[in-house]
């Protein structure tokens, strides 16, 4: 299995981008459309400057999957950040919903790397028999 986040990963990312702006990449462009594909593009890059630091940090095969999948979800922040921009004007109780199910999925979720990250140093403290 490959190390880190791979090409597929970020067109999966820009392809969900997409939908969430609307659909095709040159429909009902706007000033604020280009203002979040400057935002999309700055927190991949973001994200990727952050990943491959914490690649260089680990060591085992499972760290480095557990950095992955930190990437991954973070790489997905700005997908729902735009789903919840262009629905809060529709619906504000929507949107803050939708808000309040992202904080609650990126809560459990870094909950669970974080017990995983300490069975891991425990793990690597433990002496071996």
């Amino acid at each position: 299995q490959p190390e880190g986040v791979q090409r597929a990963d970020l067109d999966n990312v820009a392809q969900l981008y997409q939908l969430a702006c609307g659909g095709s990449a040159d429909a009902n462009k706007d000033e604020d459309s280009e203002a979040w594909d400057n935002k999309f593009q700055d927190h991949v890059a973001r994200v990727m400057n952050d990943h491959s630091a914490a690649l260089k940090g680990t060591g085992t095969q499972l760290e480095k999957g557990l950095e992955s999948f930190r990437a991954r979800a973070q790489l997905l922040d700005v997908v729902q950040e735009r789903l919840i921009a262009r629905v809060l004007p529709l619906d504000p109780q929507i949107a803050d919903a939708m808000h309040c199910l992202q904080s609650a999925w990126e809560e459990m979720f870094t909950g669970v790397l974080q017990l995983k990250e300490e069975e891991l140093r425990k793990e690597g403290s433990s002496p071996q028999g």
